[in-house]
């Protein structure tokens, strides 16, 4: 695993100090590429598919070459400059979106039946919770 920082040049290249431009990178970097794993199984997959791809969006959520980085290590690398910026309702909101997502690491290693329905509804929720954040701050 490496730092997320280093994997992406552009996290935090001094130009993205307002907040909406950071909460729009979030959403990009964690929200879409956290879903793409579940989001490209068929409907039909079987539990252990959807256990794996989710295992791949938590885990591996972005890949370059022979790198990965999780969600967690792309969350790092957000969380305490956008912290400093939102109000702590806000704060509050994203940080338990995030939260959620990041807790499905226990249905990886569960023995219950897992839906693609259930799992791809509960990762782009974190995607609308941003963007509902996003919003908020541009009022």
């Amino acid at each position: 695993m490496i730092d997320y920082i280093m994997f992406n040049d552009n996290a935090f290249n001094g130009d993205t100090d307002n907040i909406v431009d950071l909460l729009y990178d979030l959403k990009h970097d964690l929200g879409k590429y956290i879903v793409l794993p579940v989001a490209m199984l068929p409907a039909s997959s079987d539990s252990s598919a959807v256990k794996k791809a989710l295992y791949n969006a938590l885990y591996k959520t972005r890949v370059k070459g022979d790198e990965s980085v999780s969600a967690l290590q792309i969350w790092n690398g957000y969380k305490y400059k956008i912290k400093k910026q939102l109000s702590c309702e806000l704060w509050s909101l994203l940080n338990g979106a995030v939260d959620k997502v990041l807790a499905l690491d226990m249905v990886v290693s569960s023995e219950s039946f897992v839906h693609r329905d259930t799992v791809l509804k509960e990762l782009t929720g974190l995607s609308d919770t941003i963007f509902i954040i996003i919003k908020r701050v541009e009022m």
